[in-house]
Protein backbone atom coordinates (compact mmCIF):
# COMPACT_ATOMS: atom_id res chain seq x y z
CA UNK A 1 0.00 0.00 0.00
CA UNK A 2 1.29 3.89 -0.57
CA UNK A 3 2.41 4.94 2.30
CA UNK A 4 1.57 8.67 1.71
CA UNK A 5 -1.95 8.01 0.59
CA UNK A 6 -2.54 5.28 3.37
CA UNK A 7 -1.45 7.92 5.91
CA UNK A 8 -3.36 10.72 4.62
CA UNK A 9 -6.28 8.55 4.64
CA UNK A 10 -6.21 7.56 8.14
CA UNK A 11 -6.47 11.15 8.73
CA UNK A 12 -9.33 12.43 6.39
CA UNK A 13 -12.27 11.82 7.93
CA UNK A 14 -11.87 14.00 10.90
CA UNK A 15 -13.44 17.05 9.34
CA UNK A 16 -17.19 17.74 10.37
CA UNK A 17 -17.56 20.92 8.39
CA UNK A 18 -19.91 19.54 5.85
CA UNK A 19 -22.17 21.01 3.26
CA UNK A 20 -26.02 20.70 3.43
CA UNK A 21 -27.12 17.19 2.47
CA UNK A 22 -30.70 15.72 2.25
CA UNK A 23 -31.09 13.09 5.28
CA UNK A 24 -32.78 10.65 3.36
CA UNK A 25 -32.59 7.25 1.80
CA UNK A 26 -33.45 8.23 -1.44
CA UNK A 27 -31.00 10.33 -1.68
CA UNK A 28 -27.95 8.09 -0.44
CA UNK A 29 -29.12 5.59 -2.66
CA UNK A 30 -28.91 7.86 -5.98
CA UNK A 31 -25.68 8.81 -4.56
CA UNK A 32 -24.01 5.37 -4.19
CA UNK A 33 -25.79 4.74 -7.70
CA UNK A 34 -24.19 7.66 -9.26
CA UNK A 35 -20.72 6.87 -7.67
CA UNK A 36 -21.65 3.35 -9.16
CA UNK A 37 -21.67 4.59 -12.71
CA UNK A 38 -18.66 6.72 -12.54
CA UNK A 39 -16.81 3.23 -11.90
CA UNK A 40 -18.56 1.28 -14.03
CA UNK A 41 -20.14 2.95 -16.65
CA UNK A 42 -22.62 0.15 -17.93
CA UNK A 43 -24.42 0.87 -14.47
CA UNK A 44 -28.60 1.73 -15.95
CA UNK A 45 -29.13 4.30 -12.23
CA UNK A 46 -32.66 4.85 -13.52
CA UNK A 47 -33.32 1.21 -14.02
CA UNK A 48 -31.21 0.47 -10.56
CA UNK A 49 -33.62 2.52 -8.91
CA UNK A 50 -36.85 0.95 -10.42
CA UNK A 51 -35.33 -2.36 -9.49
CA UNK A 52 -35.47 -1.09 -5.87
CA UNK A 53 -38.96 0.45 -5.94
CA UNK A 54 -40.44 -2.72 -7.22
CA UNK A 55 -39.18 -4.93 -4.47
CA UNK A 56 -40.76 -2.24 -2.12
CA UNK A 57 -44.19 -2.65 -4.00
CA UNK A 58 -43.48 -6.19 -4.64
CA UNK A 59 -43.44 -6.49 -0.26
CA UNK A 60 -45.92 -4.19 0.27
CA UNK A 61 -48.80 -6.70 -1.21
CA UNK A 62 -48.38 -8.99 1.20
CA UNK A 63 -49.66 -6.65 4.02
CA UNK A 64 -53.39 -6.96 4.58
CA UNK A 65 -52.42 -3.03 6.35
CA UNK A 66 -53.58 -3.68 9.65
CA UNK A 67 -50.27 -5.48 10.82
CA UNK A 68 -48.45 -5.07 14.09
CA UNK A 69 -44.74 -4.18 14.17
CA UNK A 70 -43.87 -7.77 15.03
CA UNK A 71 -45.63 -8.96 12.47
CA UNK A 72 -44.52 -6.74 9.78
CA UNK A 73 -40.94 -7.74 10.70
CA UNK A 74 -41.72 -11.74 10.22
CA UNK A 75 -43.45 -10.64 6.90
CA UNK A 76 -40.07 -8.27 5.75
CA UNK A 77 -37.66 -11.19 7.20
CA UNK A 78 -39.74 -13.61 5.11
CA UNK A 79 -39.52 -11.54 1.99
CA UNK A 80 -36.20 -10.44 2.14
CA UNK A 81 -34.26 -13.78 3.26
CA UNK A 82 -36.23 -16.58 2.01
CA UNK A 83 -38.18 -15.56 -1.03
CA UNK A 84 -35.47 -13.40 -2.59
CA UNK A 85 -32.99 -15.21 -0.65
CA UNK A 86 -30.98 -11.80 -0.10
CA UNK A 87 -27.61 -12.68 1.71
CA UNK A 88 -24.41 -11.04 3.59
CA UNK A 89 -21.24 -11.55 1.82
CA UNK A 90 -19.52 -11.15 5.42
CA UNK A 91 -20.11 -12.55 8.55
CA UNK A 92 -19.03 -11.31 12.27
CA UNK A 93 -15.48 -12.88 12.42
CA UNK A 94 -14.54 -11.23 9.11
CA UNK A 95 -12.76 -8.10 7.65
CA UNK A 96 -13.93 -5.92 5.10
CA UNK A 97 -10.92 -6.11 3.58
CA UNK A 98 -12.22 -9.98 2.64
CA UNK A 99 -14.67 -8.41 0.23
CA UNK A 100 -14.17 -7.86 -3.25
CA UNK A 101 -14.80 -4.43 -5.15
CA UNK A 102 -17.97 -6.28 -7.12
CA UNK A 103 -19.85 -7.03 -3.90
CA UNK A 104 -19.31 -2.80 -3.17
CA UNK A 105 -22.13 -2.25 -6.39
CA UNK A 106 -25.55 -2.03 -6.03
CA UNK A 107 -26.86 -3.54 -8.80
CA UNK A 108 -24.53 -6.61 -8.62
CA UNK A 109 -26.13 -6.77 -4.86
CA UNK A 110 -29.62 -6.16 -6.36
CA UNK A 111 -28.80 -9.03 -9.21
CA UNK A 112 -26.79 -11.83 -7.35
CA UNK A 113 -29.17 -10.94 -4.13
CA UNK A 114 -25.57 -10.84 -2.09
CA UNK A 115 -23.33 -8.03 -1.55
CA UNK A 116 -21.79 -6.26 1.67
CA UNK A 117 -23.12 -5.54 4.66
CA UNK A 118 -23.61 -1.98 4.18
CA UNK A 119 -25.63 -2.61 0.81
CA UNK A 120 -27.47 -5.10 2.55
CA UNK A 121 -28.35 -3.18 5.39
CA UNK A 122 -29.47 -0.12 2.50
CA UNK A 123 -31.60 -2.71 0.50
CA UNK A 124 -33.22 -3.88 3.76
CA UNK A 125 -33.90 -0.58 5.24
CA UNK A 126 -35.59 0.66 1.62
CA UNK A 127 -38.35 -2.23 2.02
CA UNK A 128 -38.83 -1.65 5.92
CA UNK A 129 -39.64 1.95 5.42
CA UNK A 130 -41.98 1.19 2.68
CA UNK A 131 -43.66 -0.84 5.23
CA UNK A 132 -43.93 1.98 8.17
CA UNK A 133 -40.67 0.59 9.59
CA UNK A 134 -38.35 3.40 10.30
CA UNK A 135 -34.52 1.97 10.73
CA UNK A 136 -31.18 3.55 11.61
CA UNK A 137 -27.69 2.69 11.30
CA UNK A 138 -25.54 2.43 13.73
CA UNK A 139 -21.42 2.71 13.99
CA UNK A 140 -20.18 -0.56 13.74
CA UNK A 141 -18.26 -2.93 11.36
CA UNK A 142 -19.17 -4.81 9.72
CA UNK A 143 -22.56 -2.73 9.09
CA UNK A 144 -25.25 -5.36 9.46
CA UNK A 145 -26.91 -4.42 12.31
CA UNK A 146 -30.31 -2.03 12.46
CA UNK A 147 -31.93 -0.21 14.91
CA UNK A 148 -35.39 0.08 15.35
CA UNK A 149 -36.87 2.59 17.87
CA UNK A 150 -40.05 1.84 19.29
CA UNK A 151 -42.39 3.05 21.88
CA UNK A 152 -41.88 0.79 24.27
CA UNK A 153 -37.93 -0.23 23.68
CA UNK A 154 -35.36 0.09 20.93
CA UNK A 155 -34.22 -3.13 18.95
CA UNK A 156 -31.62 -4.19 16.98
CA UNK A 157 -31.49 -5.98 14.01
CA UNK A 158 -29.16 -8.44 12.95
CA UNK A 159 -28.95 -9.04 9.53
CA UNK A 160 -25.90 -11.66 9.41
CA UNK A 161 -28.79 -13.62 11.39
CA UNK A 162 -32.20 -13.13 8.82
CA UNK A 163 -33.43 -9.92 10.90
CA UNK A 164 -33.07 -12.02 14.50
CA UNK A 165 -33.92 -8.99 16.99
CA UNK A 166 -31.21 -7.95 19.56
CA UNK A 167 -31.60 -5.71 22.66
CA UNK A 168 -29.33 -3.42 23.54
CA UNK A 169 -27.86 -5.55 25.96
CA UNK A 170 -27.62 -8.51 23.43
CA UNK A 171 -25.94 -6.46 20.92
CA UNK A 172 -23.50 -5.59 23.60
CA UNK A 173 -22.54 -8.89 24.68
CA UNK A 174 -21.75 -9.67 21.21
CA UNK A 175 -19.52 -7.59 20.04
CA UNK A 176 -17.65 -7.36 23.41
CA UNK A 177 -17.39 -11.18 22.73
CA UNK A 178 -16.12 -10.38 19.04
CA UNK A 179 -13.45 -8.02 20.40
CA UNK A 180 -12.56 -9.22 23.06
CA UNK A 181 -12.73 -6.03 25.30
CA UNK A 182 -15.46 -5.95 28.31
CA UNK A 183 -14.69 -2.45 28.42
CA UNK A 184 -16.98 -1.04 25.30
CA UNK A 185 -19.93 0.60 26.18
CA UNK A 186 -23.67 0.54 25.24
CA UNK A 187 -23.21 4.26 24.04
CA UNK A 188 -20.03 3.40 21.65
CA UNK A 189 -22.21 0.58 19.92
CA UNK A 190 -25.45 2.12 19.65
CA UNK A 191 -24.77 5.56 17.91
CA UNK A 192 -26.65 6.31 15.38
CA UNK A 193 -25.38 7.29 11.88
CA UNK A 194 -26.30 9.82 9.41
CA UNK A 195 -27.15 8.92 6.13
CA UNK A 196 -23.69 11.35 5.48
CA UNK A 197 -21.47 9.38 7.75
CA UNK A 198 -23.20 6.27 6.45
CA UNK A 199 -21.75 7.32 2.59
CA UNK A 200 -18.55 8.44 3.71
CA UNK A 201 -18.08 4.87 5.02
CA UNK A 202 -19.12 3.11 1.58
CA UNK A 203 -16.50 5.41 0.14
CA UNK A 204 -14.50 4.67 2.07
CA UNK A 205 -15.04 0.88 1.38
CA UNK A 206 -14.18 1.28 -2.00
CA UNK A 207 -11.01 3.69 -1.24
CA UNK A 208 -9.04 1.65 0.77
CA UNK A 209 -9.65 -1.75 -2.18
CA UNK A 210 -8.29 0.85 -4.65
CA UNK A 211 -5.40 2.17 -2.16
CA UNK A 212 -4.54 -1.42 -1.71
CA UNK A 213 -4.62 -2.27 -5.50
CA UNK A 214 -2.79 0.97 -6.15
CA UNK A 215 -5.82 2.13 -9.42
CA UNK A 216 -5.02 5.67 -9.83
CA UNK A 217 -7.95 6.44 -11.54
CA UNK A 218 -10.65 4.61 -9.91
CA UNK A 219 -9.65 6.23 -6.43
CA UNK A 220 -9.79 9.66 -7.77
CA UNK A 221 -13.52 8.97 -8.49
CA UNK A 222 -13.67 7.91 -4.49
CA UNK A 223 -11.69 11.04 -3.71
CA UNK A 224 -13.87 13.43 -6.04
CA UNK A 225 -17.04 12.17 -4.04
CA UNK A 226 -15.20 12.80 -0.70
CA UNK A 227 -14.61 15.97 -1.49
CA UNK A 228 -18.76 16.63 -2.65
CA UNK A 229 -19.16 15.32 0.40
CA UNK A 230 -16.64 17.45 2.59
CA UNK A 231 -15.69 19.87 0.73
CA UNK A 232 -13.41 21.23 3.46
CA UNK A 233 -11.38 18.86 4.69
CA UNK A 234 -8.23 19.41 3.90
CA UNK A 235 -6.68 16.14 4.46
CA UNK A 236 -8.77 15.05 1.65
CA UNK A 237 -7.97 17.99 -0.62
CA UNK A 238 -3.83 16.55 0.18
CA UNK A 239 -4.98 13.50 -0.75
CA UNK A 240 -6.28 13.91 -3.87
CA UNK A 241 -3.05 16.57 -4.76
CA UNK A 242 -0.89 13.72 -4.45
CA UNK A 243 -3.29 11.30 -6.37
CA UNK A 244 -3.30 14.31 -9.25
CA UNK A 245 0.86 14.07 -8.89
CA UNK A 246 0.86 10.71 -9.83
CA UNK A 247 -1.35 10.54 -12.41
CA UNK A 248 0.79 13.14 -14.19
CA UNK A 249 -1.82 15.77 -13.40
CA UNK A 250 0.43 19.02 -12.63
CA UNK A 251 -1.72 21.71 -13.21
CA UNK A 252 -4.61 20.03 -10.73
CA UNK A 253 -2.29 18.95 -8.20
CA UNK A 254 -0.74 22.59 -8.00
CA UNK A 255 -4.51 24.15 -7.55
CA UNK A 256 -5.00 21.71 -4.70
CA UNK A 257 -1.73 22.41 -3.15
CA UNK A 258 -2.35 26.06 -3.20
CA UNK A 259 -5.87 25.82 -1.39
CA UNK A 260 -4.69 23.13 0.84
CA UNK A 261 -1.42 25.30 2.11
CA UNK A 262 -3.56 28.67 1.95
CA UNK A 263 -5.28 26.96 5.37
CA UNK A 264 -2.69 24.67 6.46
CA UNK A 265 1.07 25.44 7.90
CA UNK A 266 4.10 23.95 6.50
CA UNK A 267 4.86 22.77 9.78
CA UNK A 268 2.00 20.41 9.80
CA UNK A 269 1.66 19.52 6.45
CA UNK A 270 2.67 15.69 5.25
CA UNK A 271 6.63 15.71 3.94
CA UNK A 272 5.10 13.90 1.13
CA UNK A 273 3.00 16.97 -0.15
CA UNK A 274 5.55 19.59 0.89
CA UNK A 275 8.06 18.04 -1.45
CA UNK A 276 5.47 17.82 -4.22
CA UNK A 277 4.54 21.57 -3.73
CA UNK A 278 8.12 22.41 -3.96
CA UNK A 279 8.96 20.56 -6.64
CA UNK A 280 6.04 21.87 -8.67
CA UNK A 281 6.17 25.39 -7.88
CA UNK A 282 9.55 25.57 -8.72
CA UNK A 283 8.98 24.45 -11.87
CA UNK A 284 5.58 26.26 -12.87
Amino acid sequence: MDSSLEFLHQQSLLCTEWIPFKDDLTEITKHISLVNKRLLASTDTAHLIRRLQFLCYELRSQLAGNESVENKFEILNDFFFKQKNFLVQLNIESEIDDLNCQSLFLENTLVQRSGCPMLISLIYSHLALHIGLPLYFIDLEPKYFLKYEGLAKTLFVDLSRNGSFLTAEELLESIRCRLKDENISISQICESLTFREFLVSYLSHFKKKFIMQSKLNELLIIQNSLLDLLPQNLNLLGERAILYYKLNLPKNSVLDLKRYFSFQHRDRAPQELIRIYDELIGHS
